[in-house]
């Protein structure tokens, strides 16, 4: 329901780049939300990682055949850039599914990373008319003590367990949160520094046409390296027609949605669009975790009281837009 207020909102009393922003914030955040977690949760991941990615390219090459505005001067330095960039997003795709496949709720509230690099690149690098404000570094400061109560927070265990099994179940749950900790500031890491170049590459006016192809293209070869060298029980499994459906449609939903988050940065500037990805890359998300895949039961009081300080901290960080 909210996913569809917001792509319904976007259509009809948004335009320019806030309509960008918002449709791109609908299926990235809400569709792709559960479609990912569909996928990353099943066996075959690291091919169903590499079929996204080959799909997302072929999709860019049709797209791209459409242009009719082809210039072979387009195929500089920034072109190259490119495909290093696509190489990275290839990584931080795969933390991402590790995470989700963990748990979606958690990954949301501790996502914001990759958005406050990229906006603190933008505002020393780009210099974008932006004060850092006292009230935004508050935002920060909350958001990491939330992820440190996040990371320490044991999980829910039944009453009736002995005390023997509640010493391991505890330990597990710590490992499991540290873990998607790691992924998540994996995927941050390379969305913060890739993100930021959007808005370069967008300045220096490389065209969509050619920015996706490189992109995926490079993310695929990226896939490759991932699916051969990584776990082999990930790349265990055979890929159907039955289980391919929702990695044919996640790919979809993620080539429109970068081409909408490469048009948004063309539209306007890292320090206004950037906030309202956080928000919706937050708040979606858990609101999926929670109330679709009923996640919330694996939450003490510890790991509530750290979700209602990431939330704030994401609100006051949102309201310095």
């Amino acid at each position: 329901m909210v996913v569809i207020t917001l792509m319904v909102m976007s259509t009809i009393f948004l335009s320019g780049w806030q309509q960008t922003v918002f449709l791109r914030v609908a299926l990235a955040n809400g569709i792709a939300s559960i479609l990912i977690k569909t996928v990353a949760s099943s066996l075959s991941r690291t091919k169903k990682l590499s079929l996204q990615f080959f799909t997302c390219f072929i999709l860019s090459l049709i797209f791209g055949a459409i242009s009719t505005d082809l210039d072979s001067r387009q195929f500089n330095g920034f072109f190259l850039l490119v495909i290093g960039m696509g190489l990275i997003n290839s990584g931080a795709n795969y933390c991402q599914w590790r995470a989700m496949d963990m748990n979606v709720t958690k990954t949301s509230l501790f996502t914001q990373g990759d958005d406050i690099l990229s906006m603190v690149l933008a505002y020393f690098i780009l210099n974008e008319s932006r004060i850092i404000t006292l009230s935004w570094s508050l935002g920060i400061v909350l958001v990491l003590i939330a992820a440190v109560l996040f990371v320490t927070a044991p999980i829910a265990i039944p009453k009736e367990t002995d005390d023997k099994n509640k010493a391991s179940l505890r330990e597990q749950g710590r490992k499991n949160n540290q873990a998607i900790w790691k992924w998540v500031m994996g995927y941050n890491l390379g969305w913060g520094l890739t993100s930021f170049m959007f808005r370069v590459l967008s300045l220096n006016g490389l065209s969509i046409f050619y920015f996706l192809p490189a992109w995926y293209g490079s993310s695929f070869i990226g896939s490759l390296f991932i699916l051969f060298l990584g776990n082999k029980e990930e790349a265990s499994g055979k890929l159907t027609l039955k289980n391919t459906y929702p990695v044919l449609l996640l790919s979809l939903v993620v080539f429109v949605s970068l081409g909408l988050f490469y048009q948004a940065f063309a539209l306007a500037e890292v320090l206004k669009v950037r906030p309202i990805f956080q928000m919706g890359q937050v708040m979606i998300p858990l609101l999926v975790g929670l109330y679709v895949f009923n996640e919330f039961k694996d939450f003490t009081k510890q790991s509530k009281l750290a979700m209602i300080m990431g939330l704030i901290g994401t609100l006051v960080i949102f309201a310095n837009i």
